[in-house]
């Protein structure tokens, strides 16, 4: 996996034409690999240790009840429709990288009250 970012998650596409098709349609799987927990940046040890996250990653416009306004809102989905996400939603979502083999989202999360930067 090609890291993009030293800070947040990095997403690294498993192949550029690895679209599984499941009985929701058509969905495209990476790896979320976290490198900052609430914050405080992940050495590269600790970042191998911590599990990947499998998963489809869903950006979409919305209306942000923490920030009182509308913007991008990110999110990975692991399963079904109504589970709980793995990784809090990551506000003002935006591309920050892409290469050919992952990408970067960066935005803000909220965990228990407090905002924290982070990239996925």
């Amino acid at each position: 996996m090609l890291e993009l970012a030293e800070s947040g998650l990095a997403f690294a596409v498993e192949s550029l034409l690895d679209i599984e098709r499941t009985n929701r349609g058509d969905q495209m799987h990476v790896l979320v690999t976290p490198m900052r927990l609430r914050g405080i940046a992940l050495d590269a040890k600790a970042r191998r240790r911590y599990p990947h996250i499998r998963g489809n990653v869903m950006v979409n416009a919305a209306i942000s009840q923490v920030l009182g306004r509308a913007t991008n809102i990110a999110r990975v989905e692991v399963g079904m429709p109504l589970d709980p996400d793995p990784l809090p939603p990551l506000l003002d979502a935006r591309l920050a990288a892409m290469a050919v083999t992952g990408f970067v989202l960066s935005g803000i999360e909220y965990i228990d009250g407090c905002a924290y930067a982070k990239a996925w």
